[in-house]
């Protein structure tokens, strides 16, 4: 293994050991940074009183972004003025400032890149799910004239986030090209990187890279579960439930039509209470099993004892649910509910020899669910070996983006 030496600092609003997608790429890419013989720190937002904690051996530094709740508690008529105009500020409408950031949060990371002295590194990572991140770094290394390369690590899109308001559309398009221009590199998506060119964003600082989340998974031992039953097949979904985004309807449809009461539905998260509520209380009655939130830790001995993990596919078609690499990792048989047949899912889970990739909207007559339901029967005791599943999906390993990232450093 070649050692790189490099000094880098990574810059996100969410850092691990956080749980989100975001935290999780972050704790991932870190070890591999170190293994390399890379320096590592980070700045993420606060969750603590301290400016400054360890995690897994680094220095995180960290930004008060919210001033107006250290301002509130102060007895001077300008700062209780200056708290109500933020408050204000923060709950207008158009508070995506150009559609793309949070101003507040910018200028934050910006302070705290100043405050802290953080310009003596090789590089900057942003990793953005939001895009606060890279313009605060920006900011910090145009007025302080550092020599350090801003690099960007995109996790969601932006010009083309469906969640993001249509109005916006042209102010986030302008607002990526800048940054495409203005970062040294920036990795990215396959999709996302596919609509680069008809968006305009300039393409020779650009590299593809997958979500850094297929790994041979952890277990503790110390974490205890409901035992499961004699024949119980026991199938998990993890995550939350929309009724725009992560519909269960139609999962729950599905699994309602199975004979085999031995087939059990658990669901570790929350949302659509009311129509999970009613399914467990009719058609699914005694086969459906609400767990709510849980810890990470508990939700990975649930996944670890599951014989089929399910994943509910999203509505939206450029962003790919984060859960199916850990779902990979496992090895086990993946049931996959497709919203459509252009589900980005499908990219992934088309070459994983134990998926069930069922599609939305289709009509389903008894034969349908009986072959859905022998198919569960017959490969849910099947086990793929982790070492072939980092053949078949090695582009989405740590290792490899870690690499190509430090390629550019």
């Amino acid at each position: 293994m070649i050692m790189n030496n490099k000094k880098i600092l990574i810059v996100s609003l969410t850092f691990p050991p956080m749980g989100d997608a975001t935290a999780n790429i972050i704790g991932k890419l870190i070890n591999k940074f170190k293994a390399h013989g890379c320096e590592v720190s980070g700045l993420a937002l606060k969750t603590t009183d301290s400016d400054k904690t360890e995690y897994n051996g680094i220095n995180v530094y960290h930004i008060n972004h919210k001033q107006y709740s250290i301002l509130s508690k102060s007895r001077k008529i300008g700062d209780r003025i200056k708290c109500l105009m933020m408050r204000i500020n923060s709950k207008l409408p158009n508070w995506w400032k150009k559609g793309s950031y949070h101003e507040y949060e910018a200028r934050a990371i910006y302070k705290a890149m100043k405050k802290f002295y953080l310009s003596s590194y090789d590089a900057v990572l942003c990793v953005c799910a939001y895009y606060s991140a890279i313009e605060g770094v920006l900011r910090y290394k145009k007025a302080s004239k550092s020599n350090f390369k801003v690099l960007l690590l995109q996790v969601d899109p932006l010009t083309d986030n469906l969640s993001y308001p249509q109005r916006q559309y042209e102010k986030r398009k302008a607002y990526e090209k800048k940054l495409y221009e203005n970062c040294d590199y920036v990795f990215t998506t396959p999709i996302i990187y596919d609509n680069i060119e008809k968006n305009g964003f300039r393409k020779d600082n650009v590299s593809v890279v997958e979500f850094p989340l297929v790994e041979k998974p952890c277990y503790s031992e110390d974490i205890k579960i409901q035992d499961k039953k004699e024949n119980e097949i026991r199938c998990v979904f993890a995550g939350y439930l929309y009724p725009n985004i992560r519909d269960a309807k139609y999962t729950l449809e599905l699994f309602s039509k199975f004979k085999n009461e031995n087939i059990k539905l658990y669901i570790l998260g929350t949302g659509q209470e009311e129509l999970l509520k009613s399914y467990e209380n009719g058609s699914l009655k005694g086969r459906l099993i609400r767990l709510g939130s849980l810890s990470s830790n508990v939700c990975n001995a649930w996944l670890k004892d599951a014989d089929v993990l399910v994943n509910i596919g999203n509505s939206v078609l450029n962003q790919v649910p984060s859960k199916i690499f850990d779902y990979v990792s496992r090895g086990k048989c993946i049931l996959n509910i497709c919203k459509s047949e252009k589900c980005p899912t499908l990219r992934y889970l088309n070459k994983y020899p134990l998926a069930i990739n069922i599609i939305e909207g289709k009509d389903l007559n008894k034969e349908d669910f009986n072959r859905i339901e022998q198919l569960i029967i017959n490969i849910q005791w099947k086990i793929i070996d982790y070492n072939k599943v980092e053949e078949i999906f090695y582009d989405c390993t740590p290792q490899y983006v870690a690499e190509t990232i430090l390629e550019k450093v």
